[in-house]
């Protein structure tokens, strides 16, 4: 059985393919792609010359992992952090030897195997944020946004699911089909090792890479309904949206949805936080607002706090209780990722308090930061 690519065009090469190979081009530039493993034509991109010179020697790395992980036991440290949208978030912490074999499994699936995640997944990807998932329907024209957040996604994936979606992957499916049963046994060992309570745990560094790898079967096909449609998709971890540039019946869409996941992934859409609407109205997605001059913004009552907090900073220099090392470096945290939104905001902000207190914030900082 031979596999290849559902849609050339879908997945055409923007750049020199060698590329990829060569570490020369970062994930966020080029997919390798989702295979289709009931055609029988070959694949006109990746032809097998490749996979002798690339791959010949991944079976025994796999088989070698495998075997180191088959009679260990991964630990994790257990603990819940709040929700900002009300609720707990549980965290799995892995120990530092489970945490070192989980980096293991993720350098064998990212660089020796080079999976990389559909064009449509903006988290966890290198040179990605929330900005740039936002900034592909601001540059696509819509005006209406579809937000949908699915249940318990890491839980959700369980090894069964896991295995089916890798095997979808070309390379996988190309090595499976190469070295047979024997191999798939050992790809089950790995995929155990990274489960926890039969589901991918949150805090382990596989976890988000294992998730955008067994969505790019669902991130084609999604992707491939919504220009069929002229709408535009984009896939942020477990926050699916959707827009469009006119208004759309957003219910179909999530017929469309429901359907895909249950035939194809254990996947649940959480009603309540599905949400349709204009840029006209609270546009918020990925925790930014789309406006209607369509563009990007942190939001006023943020821009409000974000003013009178470095004001905060500036007056308490001034009356000699400068704050201590903690609050700055979240202040500096806080103000990198605005930066990245809305740096015209930022960067008058910055300087209307500096003139007003006649100090530089950068030197302050620094002061704080590293005395």
């Amino acid at each position: 059985m031979f596999y290849t690519y559902i849609d050339k065009e879908q997945w055409k090469p923007r750049v020199n393919i060698y590329d990829v190979f060569n570490n020369n081009i970062t994930p966020s530039e080029y997919s390798i792609g989702y295979t289709e493993t009931k055609t029988i034509k070959t694949n006109d991109y990746l032809p097998w010359v490749m996979y002798n010179k690339y791959y010949s020697d991944k079976p025994e790395k796999i088989i070698n992992l495998a075997n180191e992980l088959k009679d260990l036991t991964p630990n994790y440290q257990l603990f819940s952090i709040p929700k900002k949208t009300g609720g707990l978030r549980h965290i799995a912490a892995p120990d530092s030897e489970t945490s070192l074999n989980l980096n293991k499994v993720k350098h064998l699936l990212e660089q020796e195997l080079k999976l990389l995640p559909h064009n449509s997944a903006y988290a966890y990807v290198k040179g990605r944020c929330t900005k740039d998932a936002l900034l592909k329907h601001v540059e696509h024209g819509s005006n209406f946004y579809l937000k949908i957040d699915l249940k318990d996604f890491f839980t959700s994936c369980n090894a069964d699911f896991i295995f089916k979606q890798l095997m979808r992957l070309q390379i996988i499916a190309t090595l499976s089909r190469s070295y047979g049963e024997a191999l798939d046994y050992f790809i089950k060992i790995i995929i155990n090792y990274c489960l926890l309570d039969g589901g991918l745990p949150q805090g382990s560094p596989v976890s988000p890479l294992l998730t955008n790898l067994i969505m790019v079967p669902l991130d084609f096909y999604i992707t491939k309904h919504c220009k069929e449609k002229g709408l535009f998709y984009t896939r942020y971890a477990d926050d699916i949206l959707i827009s469009g540039k006119e208004n759309f019946n957003f219910n179909n869409e999530v017929n469309y949805l429901k359907g895909l996941f249950e035939n194809h992934a254990p996947f649940k859409i959480n009603e309540k936080k599905t949400r349709y609407g204009s840029n006209k109205g609270k546009n918020w997605n990925l925790g930014l607002m789309i406006n209607q001059k369509n563009e990007i913004t942190i939001g006023y009552r943020k821009k409000e706090r974000l003013r009178a907090t470095i004001f905060n900073f500036f007056n308490a220099l001034t009356t000699g209780n400068s704050w201590d090392i903690v609050d700055v470096q979240a202040l500096h945290g806080t103000l990198s990722y605005y930066h990245k939104i809305s740096p015209k905001m930022v960067e008058e902000t910055i300087k209307k308090y500096e003139q007003k207190f006649n100090l530089d914030f950068n030197i302050e900082i620094q002061k704080i930061i590293n005395p």
